[in-house]
């Protein structure tokens, strides 16, 4: 083999070796998730103000991504968000208290939308009403269009009382309709392309005692938090005065 066929050969090599490897480093499978000890070492190395003790479960959310719930050492009930990527699982986003949230699991994606939750249980919160609204309005566009924008409230009650924690799929109705409103958007001409993904549409959770009476969850908000990258959506907390009921139901 002279000088010329060796050089193809060996740079051959190594490009199938390089890609080999970079297939292996950033698209292999998820491993099996680390055991209990070293997922509440996998959090504390990535944010230490979380002082994890006790992994509550691990949920699967995608094939690359899990929902892991956990108790702290000063009894806080936190909740984390762990990716698989670069051949690992790694803690990528942390919270030391519940309150619910969205996650954008696939940006752009509401089909792949979950909320997730881990509710103190000295809150005594029994139920928690979702919430995806939208306030009706009323615009102009270049002094001609007249646009009436309707009032938009679905709900999805989970019940909490013998679970702190969950994961819930986004409905599929509520990811329809935010579909819905993004292909208006585009077929608009991007008119609130500068603004959020869904410009109309806001997330909020009712919580509820035993009494079905709406409760303030004072050990499940407000804690100290660590972002790492995934994409998430507060979801605010709803007063009964937000929520339209039917003339029928008020009379």
């Amino acid at each position: 083999m002279n000088k010329k066929k060796r050089l193809w050969f060996g740079f051959g090599a190594f490009v199938i070796a390089a890609t080999v490897f970079v297939y292996w480093w950033f698209f292999s499978s998820p491993s099996s998730f680390p055991k209990q000890a070293e997922a509440v070492e996998g959090i504390n190395q990535v944010f230490a103000d979380a002082h994890a003790s006790q992994i509550q479960d691990v949920i699967e959310v995608s094939e690359r991504k899990r929902f892991v719930p956990f108790i702290t050492d000063y009894a806080n009930y936190g909740v984390s968000l762990w990716v698989w990527s670069r051949n690992e699982w790694k803690a990528r986003n942390i919270s030391m208290v519940g309150d619910p949230m969205l996650w954008k699991v696939e940006e752009g994606d509401p089909s792949s939308y979950h909320v997730f939750w881990n509710i103190h249980p000295d809150d005594a919160v029994e139920e928690i009403d979702f919430y995806l609204m939208r306030e009706r309005g009323y615009h102009i566009t270049n002094s001609v269009n007249e646009t009436y924008q309707p009032g938009v409230q679905m709900k999805k009650s989970v019940t909490v009382a013998d679970q702190s924690y969950g994961v819930l799929p986004l409905p599929e109705g509520w990811s329809h309709l935010m579909e819905s409103f993004r292909n208006i958007n585009q077929d608009n001409g991007g008119l609130f392309s500068s603004m959020s993904h869904h410009p109309y549409v806001r997330f909020g959770w009712r919580p509820l005692n035993s009494e079905e009476e709406n409760i303030f969850p004072s050990k499940s908000v407000n804690g100290s938090s660590y972002s790492g990258g995934e994409r998430l959506e507060h979801m605010i907390l709803i007063n009964p005065s937000d929520i339209e009921v039917p003339v029928d139901e008020t009379s």
